[in-house]
């Protein structure tokens, strides 16, 4: 296969969880409630996990870069994962009123260092930081940063707004301005194509060329525009939907499309991108893309979700358990991310199978009220009381789940790396221990053991 690339105000809300007190969900939550200038602004479920996501507030101030990041599974029992990230610091500030021109939203933040710029934010002075700033989106898509006396300090990326520049070239910020964008995908378009074809600013009939290309299967689009037409080159012509129609006539759909205008994917009906790159179907094919992403405060983190995105779908993940694991990782981009098409194509088929081994009980020892005691005659194991089972699972793209069966009656599911299932049930006699390990692709492996149990 051949690939095509082309580079053209906090809500807060609420939750309810019930947990006990002890508990490391208990433990969790009340970390987080001594914490001062919490602010939750996702609770929601994105694709199988729950997920809360809170920035870091100070007096009306956002501490860039901090934030706390919590999956739990569907009924809200169990953690998934959880990542924090906070900086001690003291903020007392008196900002001059400021309103700036045609602007979506505007904030107060604070970057407590360098790192917090994370290769989007640019600051056009020598800063000392902390770095205490107006931050405003404004309505042709640039990102500005202002100093308390409204004075420009420094600038982000540019969304690529419907209109604004040219693909991958702007006369404001420079040529190929999404380059890392771009690059992005091609790196991982070169692990998954036999060759990649990646360019900034193509006329309309070089793109033209490559996607009537039959070995074209993936393709990327990152430039002004909507879900019927982008900014081709730096003449400021178009490539539309309908151009789209007569090239994809005599091939199949295409494999993969990423329609990355900030309305590529607000429409996917008959006649647009999205449709025409799928030919209408919704099997085999997949189309993802950007839906306000001109307003949307998670263009800042859009190339991590990116490439989080690829990367999950490299490990061997289905496109859309990858977009939505992303979206999960990156929830304030969640909103304006849009999925089409085939909920169960994967991009590389995985045919290894996963290792797994039961590390806990060994074969042949004794156990009682989850204690080793010593190795038993006749190598029989033997289980008396509750017992902790623990399995070591491994696989070249990652391990989705483990399945615990009794007897051949599944018992439990864990999706966490310490894979283990607590055996309390009332048994007595000989039984029958297995664990099943998963991959993202589907492939299975097992283990098992058989017990001597009195529970």
């Amino acid at each position: 296969a051949y690939c095509f690339l082309l580079v053209m105000s906090l809500i807060f809300v609420s939750f309810s969880i019930d947990y006990k007190a002890g508990d490391i969900l208990g433990d969790i939550f009340d970390e987080i409630k001594n914490l001062e200038d919490t602010a939750l602004i996702f609770n929601g479920t994105i694709g199988n996990r729950y997920v809360l996501y809170w920035r870091h507030v100070v007096d009306n101030v956002v501490v860039k870069g901090d934030y706390i990041l919590l999956h739990l599974d569907k009924d809200k029992r169990r953690i998934i994962d959880y990542k924090k990230h906070w900086t001690n610091i003291d903020i007392s500030i008196k900002a001059n009123p400021f309103e700036p021109r045609e602007f979506f939203w505007k904030k107060l933040v604070v970057f407590p260092n360098n790192k917090a710029c994370n290769y989007f934010y640019n600051f056009s002075i020598n800063a000392t930081y902390p770095i205490i700033c107006w931050e405003v989106r404004h309505i042709n898509g640039s990102t500005i940063m202002y100093d308390l006396n409204g004075r420009k300090i420094g600038e982000g990326v540019p969304a690529p707004v419907k209109g604004f520049s040219l693909s991958g070239y702007d006369s404001e910020y420079g040529p190929d301005c999404w380059k890392r964008w771009r690059l992005s995908a091609d790196k991982w378009f070169k692990k998954w194509c036999e060759s990649t074809i990646s360019i900034s600013s193509p006329a309309p009939q070089t793109i033209s060329y490559y996607i009537r290309d039959k070995n074209v299967l993936f393709f990327y689009e990152l430039a002004h525009g909507d879900s019927f037409l982008f900014q081709a080159d730096r003449e400021g012509s178009y490539y539309t939907s309908s151009m789209l129609h007569e090239d994809m006539k005599e091939r199949g759909p295409m494999k993969f499309a990423f329609i990355g205008s900030c309305e590529g994917m607000r429409f996917t009906g008959e006649g647009t991108f999205s449709y025409e790159f799928r030919k209408g179907k919704k099997t085999g094919t997949v189309t993802i893309g950007y839906v306000g992403m001109a307003e949307c405060p998670g263009w800042s983190v859009s190339l991590q979700w990116q490439e989080n995105m690829f990367r999950k779908m490299d490990e061997g993940m289905t496109v859309k358990e990858a977009f939505d694991l992303a979206s999960a990782y990156y929830p304030t981009i969640a909103n304006c991310v849009k999925f089409v098409g085939d909920e169960n194509l994967r991009v590389i088929k995985d045919s290894e199978n996963p290792v797994i081994n039961i590390t806990d009980p060994k074969e042949g020892y004794l156990y009682i009220y989850g204690y080793e005691i010593i190795p038993t005659f006749f190598g029989k194991t033997i289980i008396i009381g509750e017992k902790m089972i623990r399995v070591n699972a491994e696989d070249n793209k990652g391990v989705s789940k483990v399945e615990f069966y009794l007897d051949d009656e599944l018992k439990y599911e864990d999706t966490s790396p310490d894979y283990c299932w607590n055996l309390s049930e009332h048994i007595f006699g000989r039984h029958t221990l297995k664990a099943v390990a998963y991959d993202w692709s589907g492939n299975t492996a097992y283990d098992k053991i058989v017990i001597i149990a009195i529970i």
